[in-house]
């Protein structure tokens, strides 16, 4: 992770479900935080001179 929040602890929770503990993050930045998340996580990785895509989904 070459950007995240003061705290933040990302896991592993199984297959391909991950998780990310954010210690006294205020409720009403909430929403823009995972946004922010959402859009740095689709944004392409190039690796070997390929652009990889992955992407992901915020809900309960």
């Amino acid at each position: 992770m070459t950007k995240s929040r003061q705290g933040a602890t990302p896991a592993r929770l199984g297959g391909n479900e991950s998780g990310c503990i954010l210690p006294s993050l205020p409720g009403d930045n909430s929403d823009t935080i995972v946004r922010d998340l959402v859009q740095a996580l689709d944004a392409p990785i190039a690796i070997r001179d390929h652009d990889v895509c992955i992407g992901a989904s915020v809900g309960a």
